[in-house]
């Protein structure tokens, strides 16, 4: 796509370089065609191009187990466990909301192995679902999606809850901060936190009250000033 790429630079004034560059030129004239506004003849002439550049982008983003398990397993893992805690334990809680980008719609798409090679629409929702047949006692899980064009969302999955487990399993992470290589944050938790807290409060007013007296002093001494008489001594010299 090297002569694409070098061509939409020209058109844009961007430098376009790879998938994702190329992608966010997409979102503008989408915008813009949404929005009914007159476009070069270039973006009608390209336009498929642009919208596969931008699917490419969302599919390579989360292509492989590995990015699934960093990009979308922590929300991934917390959504299992919502479930399997009512399974356990039953809960007034009948909804968990989360409103994220449509690249964690499309990596999380991806871990479910759902993923349809197009990027996410605006208002796009995945809906997860935890079902119980009464009678058995069994759970199943559901997975929908929806469009801004559906009128009702599309089952794209349906299965019991221990197989739906068993399908992201390999891709949930144990220990997200440790696999990424990210260093331990200075955190502080339980009373250690409190009594940094209370450090900083105690110097950040002493600071405070320090600037206070500054202040003070410097009102005080101006004040002084004004009732001091000011004047320049006279030469002595006598004048022949």
């Amino acid at each position: 796509y090297a002569d694409f790429y070098r061509n939409l630079s020209v058109w844009t004034g961007a430098n376009i370089t790879d998938w994702d560059t190329a992608g966010s030129i997409y979102d503008c004239v989408m915008i813009e065609r949404l929005y009914g506004l007159p476009q070069p003849q270039w973006v009608t002439d390209h336009f498929d191009e642009l919208e596969y550049q931008q699917d490419q982008s969302f599919e390579w983003y989360s292509k492989t187990p590995q990015l699934q398990r960093f990009r979308a397993g922590p929300l991934a893992k917390q959504i299992l466990g919502n479930m399997q805690e009512v399974t356990k334990e039953p809960t007034d809680v009948r909804v968990h909301m989360y409103s994220t980008h449509d690249t964690e719609i499309a990596s999380l798409l991806n871990l479910y192995g759902l993923f349809d090679q197009k990027s996410p629409s605006y208002g796009a929702t995945v809906i997860v679902e935890l079902w119980q047949d009464v009678a058995f006692s069994n759970y199943s899980v559901k997975v929908l999606r929806l469009n801004y064009l559906d009128m009702t969302p599309r089952e794209v999955l349906h299965l019991p809850l221990p197989d739906f487990a068993d399908r992201i399993a390999s891709k949930l992470p144990s220990d997200w901060e440790k696999e990424c290589g990210r260093k331990n944050a200075f955190i502080l938790d339980g009373r250690d936190g409190q009594l940094f807290a209370m450090a900083v409060a105690s110097w950040a007013t002493l600071a405070f009250l320090c600037l206070i007296s500054c202040c003070y002093c410097v009102c005080i001494r101006d004040s002084s000033n004004k009732k001091t008489i000011m004047y320049q001594p006279l030469p002595t010299e006598t004048i022949s």
